[in-house]
């Protein structure tokens, strides 16, 4: 079990500085345009957001309310860098929030990639849903996109996903192994009648 939560402790140290590196990436492509107030307004947002993840860097779980709210204030700032052309919902049960513990950063990686994968190559009407709801004894957090579809993705050679989908693989089982859960999550691609790409959808189990 102790060995379990290592690994766990080093996969969420390959996490976060991924974000770190995309956040500043973002300002530093605000500046270049000479957007100015806007890249201050976001990096002010985003010194909110490193806080919380720096508060405790040994931690490797926290309240699944903690994590909501860090999606909310990612989401917010990168409402702020699409303007009016992105938007989003967070849809919550709330007898779910009381004191539920999610390994951290796991919810936001899947709304990052969401964006920087689905919604980033699609030119309006942006659209990123998360839901979180109840799952027999457990719990299911469902993060839907309208994007372009992973396979229209994959042609971003430069910005693959590359090992992305196996490392939160083997996040989720180090963190069941940790605090003896069962923990998983599901990737579906969407299509309409059409069979033409209608975003992707992620379902994280928690039991």
């Amino acid at each position: 079990r102790l060995m379990s939560r290592l690994q766990l402790q080093a996969i969420k140290n390959q996490l976060d500085p991924h974000f770190t590196f995309n956040a500043l990436n973002a300002v530093g492509s605000l500046i270049y345009k000479g957007e100015k107030e806007l890249a201050y307004q976001y990096l002010k947002g985003l010194t909110d957001l490193l806080r919380m993840v720096s508060g405790d860097t040994a931690d490797i779980t926290w309240l699944l309310s903690d994590e909501l709210e860090f999606v909310c204030k990612y989401l917010d700032i990168e409402k702020l860098r699409f303007r009016d052309k992105f938007n989003f919902t967070i849809e919550v049960d709330e007898e779910r929030l009381n004191g539920y513990q999610v390994p951290k950063m796991s919810i936001l990686t899947f709304v990052e990639n969401a964006i920087k994968h689905g919604l980033k190559h699609k030119r309006d009407n942006r659209l990123l849903e998360v839901k979180v709801s109840g799952e027999g004894n457990g719990l299911k957090i469902m993060i839907r996109d309208n994007g372009i579809g992973r396979a229209a993705a994959a042609k971003h050679a430069d910005e693959s996903a590359g090992n992305g989908i196996d490392l939160m693989k083997l996040y989720f089982e180090q963190f069941g192994a940790s605090v003896k859960k069962k923990a998983h999550f599901t990737v579906t691609d969407l299509f309409d009648h059409d069979l033409k790409a209608t975003g992707t959808l992620v379902e994280i189990f928690l039991q």
